[in-house]
């Protein structure tokens, strides 16, 4: 089972990318059939309501079986503790629970498995068997083969996204997946937890760092405002997202919402442009997901050179007007 988080009218890059662990976890199982079941959680209340578009995105999905929707006000803001809840009252049905490696799905995962007694795994890079999964450590300096016991039953894992490419939907679909509409069990517990006020102080139309394909980010050779709006301007030409080291974060001039790193969000965009970044090992555990970096520094020695794909050893004042000119 899959569960996904879909504040927006359409199906997010992070649940095509779990629903495709769990076809390659099909293909790797023997005996049993598989099926797949995408948990969509929401509320039609809601002023916005996105459940029904995000329930008719995932029924489009290649190899999903069954969606199972959840309505209620307690799962509208998603909130980690209600959603704990539902997915432990459905935890003795599925082989496998599986999330998103975004924010959300490890707040919500490690969870579910410490409440079943399971050990959730985190940022899974490759399904060897059904029991059998391979994992960064340290930062992503190891790369981990771990097997869980047979017996362990659901297996919770969150996926790394770019090692699962996103199928899209088929609005052609002939068979689409069956809808299951769960009812609400009073006894489900909010943890003591409440949504008291949201402030959506910055509303933009780029996509969600974890969501997008391009990701320019900024670092310590970012000083000014003038010098990080270089690199909006970059990202809104290439129609990516804007992300952000720990030092700008620290200086006020960006929000931790763009931070990319080990303490931050981790992205596995197609293009990630790092500038003025040195390349620390917090930043890099966020951006080893990418498919290709491309570095902008003018010292020679940054590490971050040794991860890039491409490197350019320049000013970043210059660099980056004159590539957005160009585009």
């Amino acid at each position: 089972m899959a569960a996904s988080k879909d504040k927006r009218s359409v199906v997010s890059e992070a649940t095509m990318q779990a629903v495709r662990a769990a076809q390659v976890l099909q293909t790797l199982s023997s005996g049993e059939k598989m099926g797949i079941w995408v948990l969509v959680a929401g509320s039609r209340s809601s002023k916005c309501n996105l459940l029904n578009p995000a329930v008719q995105g995932v029924r489009d999905l290649p190899g999903v079986d069954k969606v199972l929707v959840a309505d209620h006000p307690a799962y509208e803001h998603q909130l980690p503790a209600p959603l704990t809840s539902l997915l432990n009252s459905l935890a003795s049905s599925p082989s496998h629970l599986i999330a998103p490696g975004s924010c959300w799905g490890t707040a919500i995962l490690p969870r579910v498995a410490a409440t079943l007694g399971a050990q959730p795994l985190s940022q899974v890079h490759n399904i060897i068997d059904t029991h059998t999964f391979q994992r960064p450590m340290y930062a992503g300096a190891v790369l981990a083969t771990v097997q869980v016991s047979p017996s362990a039953r659901p297996v919770c894992f969150t996926v790394c996204g770019s090692s699962f490419p996103a199928t899209a939907p088929l609005q052609s679909r002939l068979h689409k997946a069956e809808v299951e509409e769960l009812q609400y069990d009073e006894s489900e517990t909010t943890g003591g937890t409440w949504l008291l006020s949201e402030d959506l102080r910055d509303v933009t139309k780029r996509p969600a760092l974890t969501d997008a394909s391009v990701v320019v980010s900024g670092g310590r050779g970012v000083k000014t405002k003038e010098q990080f709006g270089m690199l909006e301007a970059l990202a809104d030409k290439l129609g990516g997202a804007v992300g952000v080291t720990r030092v700008l974060v620290d200086a006020g001039m960006a929000p931790h919402d763009l931070l990319v790193g080990q303490s931050g969000k981790i992205v596995s965009p197609k293009l990630y442009i790092a500038a003025g970044i040195s390349g620390a090992v917090q930043h890099l555990a966020g951006i080893q997901a990418s498919g290709t970096v491309v570095a902008i520094n003018n010292d020679p020695h940054a590490p971050i050179f040794q991860v890039a794909d491409y490197g350019l050893i320049a000013d970043l004042n210059k660099v980056v007007p004159e590539l957005t000119s160009k585009l």
